[in-house]
């Protein structure tokens, strides 16, 4: 079968598909498909395959299945190829699934917003939602139903809406508004109509500040007040406003008590604060099985509670159900066992007074509509109890209050009922209702009169309630069981039949009949019965109550025994009043004698007349009934508008008896009561209408007496307690009233009234006259209507009176007179009503002229009357008059006056612009009727022509005040007047609108406000934000006017845009581009924020708004021409503004105009610099705000490259351009990305940092570059980032002048304005703190040098001069402490491979610098927090291209050693360990990586000979530390190290680590005694990596040569470094058996022993070459080659602190078996284990040259102790020569800094023994190197010390502990010993000394070094001490360590310029060669 056009045109997707294939297409649940064709495998079957398009992606066509389809109901417009499909589906139900459809994302943002109440609220309102769109879609609710679900749904959506901030859906009747098809006007008063219910509570919304209200399921108690207030869940009215009527359906659905005979139950409705019952009782009668008596009300059994009035319902009401049983009144014993047993079972609502009891009560609470409740009753077995039951169980029920009452409850009895609330008249609710009243049941009236009596409702009702009674019990021994007997008697004393009514549901008797109460002399009935007479029988009839005695025994006869009487009128016919009523009882037996009523008439019935002498006189005159001392109570209720209970009312309606009292009567009528007088209202009209031009009445005479009762009813039902009575009154106006000549007599009632207002000026009654006037004139004109169809008399007279009455107002209202302000006010307001009705009886065009002729007269400004003016004409606008094209002819003219005169004045703004609104909102409907279109032109013209101007300054003035309270009240209304004045405007209007301004200025201004008044209400976001759909329509209005008047700009200014600009005036074009700016930047047209939904929907109706404006700028700028760089760089940033939106199509319009812009500025200056600068400083502002993306740098670029293709005149400049602004836009997009989040702070900084060295190759962006170092400063102070913050402040600190200049500068950064020496001030101070909290306080000293300077040299300030000389002291201490205050911090090289990653890390390495505590672990997780989805690559090798180029992240981390550079300044300089520590870790960019691996196979026996090292040689860009954390590797190089290589690099390692250990346990041997132990222990005896024996198997043979013959030449290197290994062990154990406690000796002899093993096996190696090197200098034998290779290729650096061997040293060993040290070992053992306080020696080994020419490590200070109990605490002093000196002497020549071995520096007072300034740079940002003019040394000199901290331990050995050097000799006494170098801190006794000499004898070396000659000691320092006072001399040759000469002071400036963080740091152009380094 062939595919054919398909009659299905719409479908909707039933489940999930697939798409199979490349045809086809996927198919969702819920998607609609338009379908073109179908295809059928088999003819008149179902087709199987549909063709066609999803309506949510039209573009794509393929096929999918048709079982997944269902139809759907459609309609098709312009039907064909082209034909377009629409859903067919009701509106409502549309909307709930866009809403849900939005609602979702915003639901889940909830939850992670963890807002879990109003999620789940949010939550349920979606449930109700899908479940009442259900309910519409099922096509089964009737239209009432209908309507209720969609007012359910409206009230949840905006509910929802308001909630989730999402805009508000306008709405009339539940129909969503169509905007464009409604006038702004209007639009505007819906939105504000909704925004004020919001605001004040209003209903209809959902209850609750962001809460659902959500019915409890189990409530099962009925409260009438409870049901009313919840409509949307039980059906009830909501909040309740005040209508009309109300009625209550009550249901009765279920009787489940078993009370054992048949039941009458009475239903009524109970005020339970005021304990009375409101309404008629409802009767029903179930029999004893429980079922109702009367079969047809089997589930039907109902009653209507009606005429409840708004009051009623805010009652605390209740329905109380009272149970009666009919039978025996003592029933058997089996039956009162099987009574008293249910007895106990019975609960809640239901009170038995006792087993015989025959009475039962009910209180029922909160019974939900269309819901099952069970209500249990309360059973109650004392009848003395049972008065204040009722009372107390609805206390209970109200309260919350438990009652206790005795008997048992349960919930086996119940009753089962529903109730509903239905509001307005009764044919209203059967109209609506005709289901519900499909079948008659009854209606319980009202105790009382309803709210509103209408006329046609005739009531007679007189409720009579048998209270109580008090009785005697006469003879009988116990109480009586009384019974009341109640018949009713007409005026003759016959029995009226059937007008006594037990409750509704039950027929009329002629009698009525209480409840007994068992042997009760006070019972209590309450009970109510309704007594309906006849109109007839009411007058004379009465009551009577008989009272019986009823006998237990069966059939026994009711006994008479006495009776009472109260008559229903009094013979005045005044009906008996409402109240309690205490009757009189009069006893009697005998029943006949009461046949006779008027045997009893003449008796007294009340008990209060029994003491009036006039009624006790009139008792004697009838037959003798005994007067007993009983009492019987009643109460009396009338209901009847025809009887009343006041005698002046009943003289009112009879005033025709007595008319000559007529004044009297009229008078009293004004004293009743108002509730009185609107029962009986239409009676009282009657009388009043009757007395004006009655004869009886003397009219003349009593005509204004009885026009002011008339005003006095007439404002009686203005009244709020009376104004449902209005529609009494209408009714009765239009069918009651009948006096046809009434009306003459009304004109001239009030033409005098007015008159006399006018004359007097002074009238008490004339404001109420016109309150009510609107009432005077509808009785008037319907008197004249019914005159008009009794008699052929035309309305000239009519007419004519009017006009006098008109005039005589006209007159009365041009009257300025103070006292008569608030009259004619009222005057005015009530005349539009009086209007309305006399345009049945004149022309319309005549009405107009009369109202406009009085608002003309006016005076304006007083009393109000200028809003009672505004208002008289805004109601003349909205009635029909204004649709009528004369009589608007006649009213626009007088409302254009009053607007304009209104808003130039300012004067009562928000008036008149509500009557503007109405005028365009009437006009816009009028234009929308077809034949009204030409009409409406005119009118429209008129209005624009005179209005618009002036509105438009309003609106600017209102707008320019914003705290202004009208501001708020005035600028909305007027925006909407503006928006519908445009809308109505076409070409025509805009044609005459601008030639009405003529050419030049004027037009010009009138553009100018127009264009700036649109932008400031664009941008002052007039309407709320949740005016979505205002907005919208504003926008569509604005567009299109500036379409119009951006025409004009083009026809009138542009040849003059020069002029415009001379004049120096705000050019009318950059108004227009302002504007446009302003509209397609503004927020609510920003399609991307939308969701997809909302999106379609603007599309669809209003396009892309941004688009269509921005072609219009490329069009204006166009046809600019030469005037283009008028407008540069002033529109750079809002042009760039506009780029910036998402938008391609927009982006495409504006771009080209950046071109222009370059192409115009070149062309006018030559270059186009203004343009780039301005670009960049808008761009820098307009990304950083997240504003542009990729696309627009994309765009941009290839649309430069375009345009500059063809224009090769531009090439150059415009290259250099592009690339500026794609290089900055490209670093600002990937700061941006990572502008957010703690997790993204290094992202920030590598950014930021990027940033920075942009505006740093420009100098001209100083402002910019400032702006990014603040940016990058804040960003390390908040990451702890000290010393990185510090070094990027001194970027700035390069900014600033040179020197201490007075210059001010302006505040930048977080400094105020200051001069420049304060700048650098708090600049330095703030740099010295953060590298002082970094522990970088070797950066510290030249800032601190530098203010030293500023406070000694500028400033004079020695206060801070101290504090900064501290400061300085503080920093050099903490360097020598550096190993105890910070560790060195770690290096790791991290590479990032991936395309995910962002461009600025996308595969490449970075060299990271850590913390000092940070670990490589720590960095992990930091990284992985970092990018949460890149993973660890676990080998360090180069990753393959594969994942390079993947989408995958992958991050390569290890850990890399820092490659120190060669520092001059410690070439043969002893500078202290601490010092040069720093600078192997720091001022680094060079790094090592080392992975090892194996030559050919592994030998497992011994690793060494194959292991081989990939040493991976890193370079970075910058120097480490610097302004980054970590920085870029700009090249890498790979050597490979053989296996002798890597053994030589291992060994040097471990000499390195021994010699620093010797060293520090030597200066601190508490602290690395342990440490050197351990080492000494691994090297000796390795049991781990082998040692030398290992490298003594790999490479000390014969076969090694052979198979490697090219890495032979190393053999040498790796025998030095194993003679020196040896050396340093001596030493080492040297040291541990002199530190060693006694209890650590056998440890040391077993190390000795170890040694000598290890020293033997060295020397039995089989190398001749290596044991020759044993017994000679191996220095001798190392060659050049040899030690650069080494230098080459190991990891510690040259100039780090290693000692080298040299031939004196090595010749001193002598390699016996049997002696291992070179003195007598005894002695040492005699040493005792002294680890108490230390005294320290400077101690020298010998110089032994390192390979790498550094100065040699036995030069580091030694230590040894002394016993603790020879220490003293004295003053510091110095010993020199054997004497004792203060510290203030001048001991040294050659300035050795004065030290102690605790406590640090001793001050001297000369200056001389301050060792002179380190020669470093202050520039940190170099990362302080040396300056290039200071030259590398000379030779025969020493090279230029570094700055050095004074070192902490004063070292002084015995020279027997070290050999003595030639170098430091001095005579001493005739004696040859070495000066020493530094004071002991401590004064040294003889104690002491003599430990010293032991000591020294001890520690003497074997061998000496040769003696240098003598005149090169004598070149050194000495000096003659006196020894007279010294203690004993120590022993001869005491060797002292010589510091080196000071260096020469630095002839540059002390401070140096900073470098640039992207320059490279500067090397030193000349080295210094080994041997100059090593020269002394």
């Amino acid at each position: 079968m062939a595919w054919r056009p398909s009659r299905i045109k719409c479908g909707v997707g039933v489940c999930n598909c697939k798409a199979q294939g490349s045809e086809g297409l996927e198919v969702r649940v819920g998607e609609i498909f338009h379908i073109l064709e179908d295809y059928h495998a088999v003819d008149n079957q179902p087709p199987v395959w549909f063709r066609g398009t999803s309506l949510r992606s039209k573009g794509k066509m393929g096929v999918f299945p048709a079982s997944c389809i269902a139809a759907k109901k459609f309609t098709v417009e312009n039907e064909g190829k082209y034909e377009t499909v629409t859903p067919s589906q009701n509106a409502t139900v549309k909307e709930v699934v866009y809403v849900l459809h939005e609602w979702c994302p915003l639901w889940k943002k909830l939850y992670l917003a963890r807002d879990l109440k109003l999620f789940q609220d949010i939550g349920k309102t979606m449930l109700e939602l899908i479940r009442l769109r259900r309910q519409l879609l099922s096509d089964t609710l009737t239209h009432d139903q209908v309507k209720d679900v969609k007012q359910k749904i409206i009230s949840l959506i905006d509910w929802g809406n308001r909630n989730l901030g999402l805009e508000f859906v306008p709405r009339i009747n539940q129909e969503q508004v169509e905007a464009d098809a409604t006038s702004a006007v209007k639009l505007y008063r819906i939105h504000a109509q909704h925004t004020s219910n919001i605001a004040q509570g209003a209903p209809g919304e959902r209850v609750g500040s962001g809460d659902v209200k959500h019915a409890p399921i189990d409530d099962a108690l009925f409260h009438v007040n409870d049901f009313l207030c919840n409509p949307g869940e039980c059906g009830g009215i909501g909040d309740i406003k005040p209508a009309h009527t109300y009625h209550i359906l009550f249901h009765l659905k279920g009787f489940l008590c078993n009370v054992g005979d048949t039941t009458d139950i009475f239903f009524s409705l109970y005020d339970a604060q005021q304990n009375t019952h409101i309404s008629e009782r409802f009767k029903t009668t179930y029999t004893k099985n429980g079922i109702p008596e009367d079969m047809e009300r089997l589930h039907e059994d109902r009653v209507l509670f009606t005429s409840l009035g708004y009051s009623d319902l805010q009652k605390d009401l209740y329905i109380i159900a009272c149970m009666y049983r009919r039978g025996k009144m003592k029933v058997s014993e089996s039956s009162k066992r099987l009574l008293s047993k249910n007895s106990t079972c019975l609960q809640t609502t239901i009170w038995v007074c006792s087993s015989q009891s025959s009475r039962v009560f009910a209180v029922f609470r909160k019974i939900r509509r269309n819901r099952i409740l069970y209500e249990s009753p309360y059973c109650n077995e004392s009848e003395s109890q049972f008065p204040i039951l009722l009372e107390a169980q609805i206390k209970k029920q109200s309260h919350g209050a438990r009652y206790i009452a005795s008997g048992n409850p349960t919930q086996s009895q119940a009753l089962v009922g529903s109730l509903r609330c239905l509001d307005g008249d009764l044919q209203q609710v059967h109209l609506q209702n005709p289901l519900l009243f499909s079948k008659p049941f009854p209606r319980a009236s009202k105790m009382g009169f309803p709210d509103v009596i209408n006329p046609a409702d005739v009531r007679n009702d007189l409720y009579i309630t048998l209270y109580c009674g008090e009785f005697e019990k006469g003879d009988k021994s116990a109480a009586r069981n009384i019974e009341v007997t109640m018949t009713v008697y007409d005026s003759n004393g016959d029995q009226i039949q059937d007008c006594i009514i037990a409750g509704s549901g039950d027929s009329p008797n002629k009698e009525y009949q209480t409840a007994v109460f068992y042997h009760n002399n006070k019972p209590e009935w309450n009970e109510t019965v309704n007594v309906c007479l006849n109109m007839d029988q009411f007058p004379g009839s009465h009551i009577r109550l008989d009272f019986k005695h009823c006998s237990t025994r069966f059939r026994a006869e009711k006994k008479l025994f006495a009776f009472s009487y109260v008559s229903i009128t009094s013979e005045a016919g005044v009906t008996l009043k409402d109240g309690m009523h205490n009757l009189c009882v009069y006893k009697c037996v005998d029943p006949k004698k009461l046949q006779n009523t008027s045997n009893y008439r003449q008796l007294i019935s009340f008990v209060d007349d029994l003491n009036v002498p006039e009624a006790m006189a009139s008792v004697s005159s009838g037959p003798k009934f005994d007067l007993s001392r009983e009492r019987f109570t009643i109460c009396s209720k009338l209901c009847s508008t025809k009887f009343t209970q006041k005698a002046d009312l009943m003289a009112v309606l009879q005033w025709k008896r007595n008319p000559k009292y007529l004044p009297a009567i009229l008078e009293k009528l004004q004293n009743l009561e108002g509730g009185e007088m609107v029962q009986f209202l239409q009676d009282i009209l009657d009388a009043v209408f009757d007395m004006f031009g009655s004869h009886m009445s003397n009219a003349a005479h009593n005509s204004p007496q009885v026009f002011n009762a008339l005003v006095y009813i007439l404002n009686l039902l203005k009244k709020p307690e009376f104004e449902n009575f209005i529609p009494v009154l209408d009714t009765y106006i239009a069918k009651t009233f009948s006096a046809s000549a009434l009306y003459k007599d009304l004109i001239q009632c009030i033409k005098d009234k007015v008159h006399q207002g006018s004359e007097s000026r002074r009238v008490p009654n004339l404001l109420t006259t016109f309150e009510v006037l609107d009432y005077l004139f509808k009785i008037l004109v319907r008197s004249r209507e019914l005159s008009r169809s009794m008699s052929v008399e035309g309305d000239e007279n009519f007419k004519e009176e009017i006009s006098k009455l008109f005039k005589e107002m006209h007159n009365f209202i041009a009257l300025d007179f103070d006292g008569l302000q608030m009259a004619q006010r009222s005057l005015l307001l009530h005349l539009f009503k009086c209007s309305e009705v006399l345009e049945h009886l004149l022309p319309k065009e005549d009405v107009c002229n009369l109202l406009c002729d009085l608002v003309r007269v006016s005076k304006d400004g007083r009393g109000g009357c200028q809003q009672a003016k505004i208002q008289l004409l805004r109601d003349c606008v909205n009635s029909d008059l204004f649709r009528i094209k004369d009589c608007r002819n006649v009213l626009l003219p007088v409302c254009k006056s009053q607007i304009k005169k209104c808003l130039i004045q300012k004067g009562d703004v928000k008036h008149c612009t509500d009557l503007l609104g109405d005028i365009l909102h009437c006009l816009s409907t009028l234009k929308d009727v077809r034949y009204e279109k030409v009409a409406v032109y005119s009118d429209v013209s008129t209005l624009v022509l005179a209005l618009f101007d002036v509105v438009l300054q309003t609106a600017q003035h209102y707008q320019a005040q914003h705290d202004d309270p009208e501001h708020t009240k005035v600028v909305p209304p007027l925006v909407a007047c503006i928006i519908e004045m445009l809308k109505l405007m076409d070409d025509s209007h805009y044609s005459e609108l601008l030639q009405s301004y003529p050419r030049g200025k004027p037009m010009k201004q009138f553009l100018t406000r127009v264009l700036t008044t649109f932008q400031e209400l664009i941008k002052a976001n007039i309407f709320p934000k949740d005016w979505f759909v205002m907005k919208m329509v504003t926008n569509n209005v604005i567009l299109t006017a500036v379409q119009y008047f951006a025409q004009a700009l083009t026809d009138y200014f542009h040849e003059d845009l020069e002029f415009d600009y001379q004049n120096h005036s705000r050019s009318i074009w950059s108004s227009y581009f302002h504007l446009a700016v302003a509209f397609i930047t503004q927020p609510s047209l920003q399609l991307g924020d939308f969701s997809q939904g909302k999106r379609e929907i603007v599309l669809e109706r209003y396009g892309d708004m941004r688009v269509l404006l921005g072609f219009q700028i490329q069009t204006l700028w166009q046809s600019l021409g030469n005037h283009k760089h008028y407008f540069i760089p002033d529109l750079v940033g809002p042009f760039l503004e506009i780029t910036l939106v998402p938008s391609v199509e927009l982006r495409k319009a504006m771009l080209p105009i950046f071109f222009d812009m370059m192409e115009s500025q070149i062309k006018h200056k030559g270059h186009c610099k203004e343009l780039e600068n301005e670009m960049i400083l808008q761009l820098d502002q307009l990304v950083t705000s997240y504003k542009g993306d990729v696309e627009v740098k994309t765009m941009f670029e290839n649309i430069m490259q375009e345009k500059l293709r063809g224009n090769m005149g531009l090439k150059e400049n415009g290259t250099a351009f592009m690339k500026s602004i794609t290089n900055l836009l490209e670093q600002l997009l990937e700061y941006r990305q990572v502008l957010d989040g703690e997790e993204n702070r290094d992202k920030r900084m590598h950014c930021t940092f990027n940033i920075l060295n942009f505006y740093k190759a420009d100098g001209n962006r100083t402002e910019m570059y400032v702006r990014y170092i603040d940016k990058l400063h804040t960003l390390h102070v908040d990451a702890q980032n000290y010393v990185e913050a510090g070094f990027t402040l001194l970027l700035y600190a390069d900014l600033l002048p040179e020197g201490w200049a007075d210059d001010a500068l302006q505040a930048e950064l977080s400094y105020p304005p200051q001069r420049v020496w304060e700048r650098k001030e708090a600049l330095f101070k703030d740099i010295i703190d953060h590298f002082d909290k970094g522990k970088s306080w070797e950066y510290c000293i030249p800032l601190c040098k530098e203010l030293a300077q500023l406070y000694e040299k500028k400033c004079y300030d020695y206060l801070k001069l101290s504090e900064i000389l501290q400061k300085q002291a503080k920093c050099f201490t903490n360097i020598l402490e550096g190993p105890a205050l910070r560790q060195a911090p770690a290096y790791y090289r991290i590479a990032y491979y991936g395309q995910s990653f962002p461009p600025f890390v996308q595969n490449k390495e970075f060299v990271y610098r850590g913390d000092e505590c940070q670990r490589l672990g720590a960095l992990i997780s930091q990284l992985q927090t970092e990018f949460p989805s890149a993973t660890i690559m676990s080998s360090n090798s180069a990753p393959p291209e594969n994942i390079k180029n993947g989408e995958a992240q992958n991050i390569q981390i290890s850990s890399v050693k820092p490659v120190p550079k060669d520092r001059p300044e410690f070439v043969n300089n002893a500078a202290p360990s601490e010092i040069r520590q720093f600078y192997q870790v720091n001022e680094i960019d060079t790094f090592q990586l080392d992975i090892p691996f194996h030559r050919g196979e592994k030998d497992k026996t011994n690793e060494f000979k194959t292991l081989c090292i990939e040493r991976t040689i890193l370079q970075t860009s910058y120097t480490l530390p610097g302004i980054l954390r970590s920085f870029e590797v700009v090249s890498s190089r790979r050597v490979s190290l053989t296996p002798i290589e890597c053994a030589i690099e291992r060994m040097n390692e471990v000499n390195m680590e021994l010699r620093s250990l010797v060293d520090k346990c030597r200066m601190q041997p508490n602290e690395y005694f342990n440490q050197l132990e351990m080492r000494l222990n691994g090297v000796i005896s390795p049991s781990v990596n082998g040692g030398i024996p290992l490298f003594q198997e790999a490479f000390f043979t014969s076969e090694f040569p052979q198979q490697h013959p090219e890495e032979s030449k190393h053999l040498s290197t790796l025998k030095a470094t194993v003679v020196e290994q040896i050396q340093l062990l001596e030493t080492g154990l040297k040291l541990h058996g002199m530190i060693a406690p006694a209890s650590l000796q056998p440890l040391h002899k077993s190390l000795e022993d170890s040694f000598r093993s290890l020293k033997r096996s060295v020397r039995e190696s089989g190398s001749p070459s290596f044991v020759h090197s044993l017994h000679s200098s191996p220095g001798s034998s190392r060659g050049p080659a040899d030690t650069n290779s080494v230098k080459s290729l190991t990891s510690t650096p040259p100039s780090s602190n290693r000692s080298s061997t040299t031939s004196s040293d090595i010749n001193l060993m002598k390699f016996e078996e049997d002696d291992i040290y070179t003195e007598a070992q005894a002695d040492y053992e005699a040493i005792p284990s002294l680890p108490q306080k230390r005294l320290s020696f400077s101690c020298s080994t010998g110089d032994v040259p390192s390979p790498s020419g550094s100065p040699s490590q036995a030069q580091r200070p030694h230590s040894v102790f002394i016993d603790s109990k020879h220490s003293t605490d004295k003053p510091k002093e110095m010993v020199r020569n054997g004497k004792t000196h203060g510290s203030d002497s001048n001991l040294l020549a050659n300035r050795v800094p004065v030290q102690t071995s605790q406590k640090g520096l001793k001050n001297s007072k000369s200056s001389e023994n301050i060792r002179p300034p380190m020669s470093i740079s202050s520039n940190p940002s170099s990362h302080l190197r040396r300056n290039q003019s200071q030259q590398g040394p000379k030779a025969g000199h020493d090279s230029a010390a570094p700055p050095l901290p004074v070192r902490r331990p004063i070292t002084v050995l015995p020279k027997s502990i070290a050999p003595s050097s030639p170098s430091a000799s001095a005579s001493v006494n005739g004696k040859d010993v070495t000066p020493p170098s530094l004071p002991v801190s401590r004064k040294a006794s003889a104690g002491q000394l003599g430990v010293l000499t032991e000591v020294s004898r001890l520690s003497a070396v074997e061998e000496k070094a040769p003696e240098k000659p003598k005149k090169e000691v004598e070149s050194k320092s000495s000096a003659s001490v006196d020894t007279k006072s010294a203690p004993p001399l120590p022993p001869k040759n005491l060797s002292v360590r010589t510091p080196p000469p000071p260096a020469p002071k630095p002839s540059h400036s002390s401070r140096q310029s900073h470098r640039a963080p992207n320059l490279p740091p500067r090397r030193n152009s000349q080295k210094e060669s080994p041997a100059e380094a090593t020269k002394l």
